[in-house]
């Protein structure tokens, strides 16, 4: 007689209880944060010509952006690189790739190009934004600077 008495105080508790609504809007808000932390561009190959594409993934009202935010989505998608944002100046936006050279030994030429091109797209959604200036530090070597518009693909 116990057991049932338990069981329905436990069930009447949780449909009472305003926690259990709040991780329902808890789960609602990750996945608006997961999604809005999503890439905007990413690249296929394209067998045909044995080249790469670049596609956008999805439309993005740009004036809800910040630089900040951008680089964000850069770091979520390429966990290996990792961008900081330093400045925009007119028409460029100035970005560091901490260890970058190091990082393109251990995870080849073709992550680092990705990396470079899907960066470059997102960034220049930016308005005003047609340049994107990459410092790529290294411990052994001068610090390399590149600088891509959608140009240079």
């Amino acid at each position: 007689m116990r057991i049932p008495f338990v069981l329905l105080s436990l069930i009447l508790f949780c449909c009472k209880n305003p926690e259990v609504n709040k991780i329902e809007i808890n789960s609602n808000l990750k996945n608006e944060l997961d999604n809005s932390f999503s890439p905007i561009w990413t690249i296929k190959a394209d067998s045909v010509n044995s080249s790469y594409k670049l596609y956008k993934l999805k439309e993005v009202n740009i004036d809800s952006f910040s630089p900040d935010k951008l680089t964000g989505i850069i770091n979520n998608t390429y966990i290996h690189y990792r961008t900081v944002f330093m400045k925009t100046s007119r028409d460029t936006i100035y970005m560091l790739i901490p260890a970058g050279k190091i990082l393109k030994e251990k995870f080849g030429e073709n992550l680092l190009n990705h990396f470079l091109m899907t960066s470059t797209y997102t960034l220049t959604e930016l308005k005003k934004i047609k340049y994107v200036s990459f410092e790529i530090e290294s411990f052994d070597e001068p610090t390399t600077f590149k600088v891509f518009s959608r140009n240079s693909w």
